[in-house]
C-alpha cells in the first residue's frame, strides 16, 4: 500500500507540475488543488468517472459563453464568496455580509442563497459569472493544455496514481482556466475594494483570488476548518494576500507550512463560541434518543470509501456493547448515508445523520462523548467541552487529531476495545462534560484567540484596514 504522506507529495508534484505551464501569464496549479484533494487523494474515482470526465473534458472546452455585463452600483463593493451553504461556512460569511450591508456584494455558489441575505446585499451566482471570449480561451489553453497533458502523465506515473486520474486533473485544468478569464473580465468591470473568502484554494474561489492578485485587489482568506500539518496537500500555499488566524496555534502551523508572517493576522474566529447553541433534550427528541442514553458521536472526513467504512464498523465494535449506548455518526458534508449502508445493516442502532441535517452546535448538544480520525470536529467538540476520542483503527494519518493527543490530552483508542475502555472511563468515572483538563483548556486558548463577537468585530476591523491600504 502507498504511504499516504507519499500521495500528499505527488500532489504537490503536480501543482508545481502545472505552475511550469502558466495560462496567460497565471499560475494554474493552485486553482485545480480541490479536484487533486476530492478525486485524487481520496481516490474518489471509479471506472464509470474516468469516462463520465473524459467526456466533461472534451465537451467542456465547448461550451459557449456570452459576455455580460455587470450593474454600476456594484463597483468598489467588497465581495464575499459564499462557496457551500453548510451552516459551518454560512456561519462565516452571513455575520460579515450583515455588518457590510450594502457595501457587499456576495457571490454565491447557488441562486437560492440570495433569498438568506439582507434585501439591500448585492448578490451573484457564481455560474452567472461564467462570462469569457471562447476563442481567447481555446487559443490559449491549446499551449498550456498540452504541455500540462504531458507533465500530468508523467506526474501520474512518477507519483504511482491511477491512469483515472489523468482525465480527472484535464478537465479541473479546462473549467479552471475557463473561471479564469470569466473571474479576469468580472474583476475589472466590478473594480472591488477588497475579496473576502472562505477558502482561497476551492475550486469556485482560486480563480477569483488570482484574477484579484494581478488586478491588485486585496484578498483575504478565512480558516473554515482545522489545518493539518505539514507534509499535508490542500490548504497551502496560500493564494490571498491575508489570512485570518483563529489564534497563534494555527498560525505557527501556517508558517511552518511556509506561509510568510506577514500574511497572517490573528483575528480568531466568529463562526465560534464556547456555549453550545442548542437544546440538548429538544435535539435527542427529534432524533428519537433517550433522555438517559449516553451518545457517542464519530465525526467522519473525507477519504478513500473502503477506509471510511472500516473506521466506521471499529467505531460501532466499541459503542455496541451493553446497553444505554446509542452510537452516531455525522457525516462529512461531501458524504451521504448510503455509503454506509452496510454499516447500518449490521448494526441496525447506528444513527447516521446527514451533515445539514444537525448542525455542529445541534450533533455537540446531543453528544457525550465525540470520536473522531481527523476533522476539525474534534476542536469544535473540545471547544463547547464535549471529550474527544482519537480512533486511531485505520491504515491513515492522523494529522490534526495528533495534536489532539499531544497538545490537548485526548485519548487515543487504537482498537475497538480501547474505545469501548475509554467511553466506560468517561461515564463510570462520572466525568463533568462541560469541564475540559488543563491540557485541553489551554489548547483550546491557544487554538482561538477570540470568539463570536469578538472575532466578528476583528475580522471586520481587517477587513477595513485592508480596504484602506
Amino acid at each position: 500500500m502507498k504511504h499516504p504522506d507519499d500521495k500528499h507529495h505527488a500532489m504537490r508534484d503536480i501543482e508545481n507540475a502545472l505552475d511550469q505551464c502558466p495560462f496567460k501569464g497565471y499560475r494554474i496549479g493552485p486553482s485545480v488543488s480541490d479536484y487533486l484533494v476530492h478525486y485524487v487523494l481520496n481516490e474518489n474515482y471509479s471506472s464509470y468517472m474516468f469516462l463520465r470526465y473524459l467526456a466533461k473534458a472534451w465537451i467542456a472546452g465547448f461550451k459557449p459563453h456570452t459576455k455580460r455585463n455587470y450593474p454600476d452600483n456594484w463597483a468598489g463593493k467588497v465581495i464575499f464568496t459564499w462557496i457551500n451553504q453548510r451552516p459551518e461556512l454560512a456561519e462565516l460569511v452571513l455575520p460579515l455580509v450583515d455588518v457590510f450591508g450594502r457595501g457587499a456584494l456576495v457571490v454565491g455558489s447557488s441562486g437560492e442563497m440570495k433569498a438568506a441575505l439582507p434585501a439591500d446585499v448585492s448578490f451573484i451566482a457564481a455560474d452567472e459569472i461564467m462570462s469569457f471570449h471562447w476563442i481567447e480561451w481555446f487559443r490559449r489553453f491549446l499551449w498550456t493544455g498540452t504541455k500540462a497533458k504531458f507533465l500530468l502523465l508523467r506526474c501520474v506515473v512518477k507519483g504511482k496514481l491511477p491512469l483515472k486520474a489523468f482525465p480527472l486533473m484535464m478537465y479541473g485544468l479546462i473549467v479552471q482556466t475557463q473561471r479564469l478569464l470569466a473571474a479576469e473580465q468580472f474583476i475589472a468591470q466590478v473594480r472591488p475594494k477588497a475579496i473576502v473568502t472562505e477558502y482561497d484554494r476551492s475550486i469556485d474561489t482560486s480563480c477569483l483570488m488570482l484574477a484579484a492578485d494581478r488586478a491588485a485587489v486585496p484578498t483575504i482568506t478565512m480558516v473554515h476548518g482545522a489545518i493539518n500539518p505539514y507534509p499535508a496537500y490542500g490548504m497551502f500555499p496560500i493564494i490571498a494576500d491575508y489570512v485570518m488566524c483563529w489564534g497563534e496555534l494555527q498560525k505557527a502551523q501556517f508558517i511552518v507550512c511556509g506561509v510568510p508572517p506577514e500574511k497572517l493576522q490573528i483575528t480568531g474566529c466568529h463562526r465560534l463560541s464556547r456555549k453550545l447553541k442548542a437544546d440538548r433534550n429538544e435535539v435527542r427528541q427529534r432524533l428519537g434518543i433517550e433522555a438517559g442514553a449516553t451518545v457517542v458521536t464519530l465525526a467522519t472526513n473525507p477519504i478513500r470509501p473502503d477506509l471510511k467504512l472500516q473506521l466506521a464498523r471499529k467505531f460501532c465494535e466499541g459503542v455496541f456493547v451493553g446497553k444505554g449506548v446509542v452510537g452516531m455518526i455525522r457525516l462529512h458534508p461531501g458524504e451521504v448515508p448510503a455509503e454506509y449502508a452496510s454499516v447500518t445493516q449490521d448494526f441496525p442502532g447506528l444513527k447516521v445523520v446527514p451533515n445539514k441535517t444537525l448542525s455542529v452546535d445541534e450533533s455537540l448538544a446531543v453528544s457525550d462523548i465525540v470520536a473522531c480520525h481527523n476533522t476539525g470536529y474534534g476542536s469544535d467538540a473540545l471547544i463547547k467541552g464535549v471529550p474527544v476520542v482519537v480512533l486511531d483503527v485505520i491504515d491513515q494519518p492522523l494529522l490534526n487529531a495528533q495534536e489532539l493527543i499531544d497538545k490537548a490530552g485526548c485519548v487515543r483508542a487504537v482498537s475497538s476495545e480501547k474505545l469501548r475502555a475509554a467511553i466506560q472511563g468517561f461515564v463510570t468515572g462520572g466525568a463533568d462534560r462541560m469541564s475540559l483538563s488543563e491540557s485541553a483548556e489551554s489548547y483550546v486558548q491557544a487554538l482561538c484567540s477570540a470568539f463570536d463577537k469578538e472575532a466578528l468585530a476583528n475580522a471586520v476591523r481587517l477587513i477595513k484596514d485592508v480596504d484602506h491600504a
